[in-house]
């Protein structure tokens, strides 16, 4: 009787506590940057992961370098046993880098946007007819290149497809710039298999529309999408995460004030906290918007935020780099001033190394150091003792 009891308390441990470590998950959220910020982060994650560990690849970007998702994809592709699952609105690369992966998933309730490869022109400035063949020349050369690059995005799309979809009809649904609905991606074999969203993701998800909608350059979300910018408050949504993680009621797709109002005895009057002045300044604001003890910080404040840790990650990783650059300066003038003699060599610290040096200094010929270092000196040099003497010599 004991025996079962410990041998179902045992599995039960496991079920609960035991599988939820079975698969790691590691986030790939926001723009995928041309400097390498992106996949430097997925590299450090998967790094301290073991070979064989199965990884769930999140994601929710929309999209960035074509270069740079090429890596990540080859990345993930080289590394094994990792399954993408798109958990937020998917664009441009975030779509295809993902078959890197063994599998693709995404959530119901998100929408994938593949589109042709677009390259920055800025021109301004009068310009002779010379100067404007060189410039079509160029636009043309640039055209080119873009058509390559369709030319691979579709062929990646079709490979996927098994079948499902050719890079002829790849090129047709790139060349139409629009949201595709999960259902639509399975059909095209663009995806691997539509889930259910867990409880966090639905939770996300107001916020994640409204993000998307205020992108400039974007073609409109499907009419399924809610518009409306999420106004609920920051505690708010963590109380709610929280409270439906834990078996309360399910988020859905509208912002918190839209479901029926919970009974309240008075209506609590917004107030200006000025107690966090650090972010009052970066918003440019007196003071943010509270409630009793809850904070409030609208979408564009969060973007604001947000935009600001980007950059400092970014700053940390430029100083960084930096400090590496010095410190390998540092180790090359130390070599060469240990190559000087053994004794400095065997010596720790700039002060000793310094002493070592003027001894080492003190012992070669025609000098005498430690007479000028001690001011017991008349000229601005010192001279060898052998010469001292032979001038005395010949003084008499």
């Amino acid at each position: 009787m004991a025996a079962g009891v410990l041998s179902f308390a045992v599995e039960i441990f496991w079920f609960y506590f035991a599988q939820k470590d079975i698969m790691e998950t590691i986030k790939l959220f926001g723009d995928i940057d041309n400097y390498g910020w992106c996949r430097s982060n997925l590299e450090y994650s998967l790094s301290q992961l073991k070979d064989d560990e199965p990884v769930e690849l999140q994601v929710s970007s929309l999209g960035g370098s074509v270069t740079e998702a090429i890596a990540i994809s080859q990345m993930l592709r080289e590394r094994g046993n990792v399954t993408a699952h798109m958990v937020g609105f998917c664009a441009s690369a975030a779509t295809w880098l993902v078959y890197g992966c063994d599998k693709v998933m995404v959530n119901n309730d998100c929408a994938l946007l593949i589109h042709q490869a677009a390259t920055a022109v800025d021109v301004a400035g009068l310009m002779n007819a010379d100067e404007l063949d060189d410039l079509i020349n160029d636009l043309k050369s640039q055209k080119k290149s873009n058509e390559a690059l369709d030319l691979l995005i579709a062929q990646k799309y079709a490979n996927h497809s098994n079948g499902k979809t050719d890079t002829a009809q790849a090129l047709k649904l790139m060349r139409e710039n629009r949201w595709m609905l999960p259902d639509e991606a399975l059909e095209l074999g663009i995806v691997d298999e539509v889930v259910e969203p867990d409880r966090k993701s639905r939770a996300n998800m107001p916020r994640n529309i409204y993000m998307v909608n205020k992108v400039e350059g974007l073609p409109p979300l499907p009419d399924k999408f809610t518009t409306e910018a999420p106004k609920n408050t920051l505690a708010q949504t963590v109380k709610n995460v929280l409270t439906d993680f834990f078996g309360g009621s399910v988020a859905r797709l509208a912002p918190v004030e839209d479901a029926a109002p919970a009974p309240v005895h008075e209506e609590v009057a917004e107030t200006v906290n000025k107690d966090f002045t650090v972010i009052n300044g970066l918003l440019e604001v007196e003071g943010l918007r509270a409630k009793e003890s809850d904070i409030i910080i609208g979408a564009e404040q969060m973007t604001t935020i947000s935009n600001r840790l980007t950059q400092l990650a970014s700053d940390l990783e430029m100083v960084t780099a930096e400090r590496n650059a010095l410190q390998n300066e540092l180790d090359d003038t130390v070599k060469h001033i240990n190559a000087i003699s053994p004794e400095v060599e065997g010596t720790e610290g700039i002060e000793a190394k310094a002493e070592a040096i003027k001894a080492a200094l003190n012992k070669a010929a025609g000098t005498a150091t430690h007479a000028l270092l001690e001011g017991d000196h008349h000229n601005d040099f010192a001279t060898d003792p052998v010469n001292a003497a032979v001038r005395v010599y010949k003084r008499k």
